[in-house]
């Protein structure tokens, strides 16, 4: 049981004047979020780690299946990281990927300034991937006039691959999501091996209500 002194008691009048005054915090709109996209929910952390799985895959697929080639440089300190930087017959792309494009004023302007230093420094257009619209037609005009009056190009995931001269993996939105959730679904699961408690008791209500067995090999989780 807490008990209160004229000490602690001055503290938590302290405490209770700071969240009365602070700022009204601003509020996170989740619909311009990649996580508005998946049918359960996920953690911010495991948010952010599908957004680095998203950048991975894509970057080992299109290496793969295509003649671009990958030539993103190892992370050093003190260099800007380039999330997408391709290669072909001379001629480079470099992308930035955002998994959302409701930031802060602060984060807006940096996401805008690293992409046009990188883009400079690479002598290539300046391109920010938005990973929670499949197309164009569902990116907000206020986004893109945000970055595109800097010179930024906003494009979606669909666009990408426009851009890269080589066929889309998903021929619509619904084909996009089923991929997005699988990964998800995946690092949940990955959660859940490593012992974190809310990850398996998701697991095993996603397994419920998907209606899989434990014992179905991925392809087939695909599949269905």
């Amino acid at each position: 049981m807490l008990v209160l002194n004229s000490y602690n008691m001055s503290i938590y009048r302290f405490t209770d004047a700071y969240f009365k005054n602070k700022p009204i915090r601003r509020k996170i709109n989740n619909q311009n979020s990649i996580r508005s996209l998946l049918d359960f929910p996920i953690s911010h952390s495991q948010s952010i780690r599908l957004g680095t799985t998203i950048e991975n895959v894509m970057r080992v697929y299109i290496s793969e299946t295509s003649d671009w080639k990958d030539i993103k440089p190892s992370n050093k300190a003190g260099v800007k990281e380039r999330d997408h930087l391709f290669e072909r017959s001379g001629v480079k792309i470099y992308a930035e990927l955002k998994s959302n494009l409701d930031l802060d004023t602060e984060k807006k302007i940096a996401t805008r300034d690293k992409a046009k230093n990188i883009a400079k420094e690479e002598q290539v257009r300046a391109l920010i991937l938005s990973l929670r619209h499949f197309s164009k037609d569902m990116i907000s005009n206020s986004y893109v006039k945000f970055y595109n009056k800097h010179n930024v190009d906003v494009i979606s995931f669909q666009e990408y691959f426009d851009v890269l001269d080589i066929s889309c993996p998903f021929n619509n939105i619904d084909e996009y999501k089923k991929w997005l959730n699988y990964m998800a679904f995946k690092l949940v699961e990955e959660d859940s091996e490593m012992g974190d408690v809310d990850a398996a008791n998701v697991l095993m209500s996603l397994k419920n209500s998907m209606n899989l067995n434990t014992n179905e090999t991925d392809s087939e989780m695909v599949r269905g």
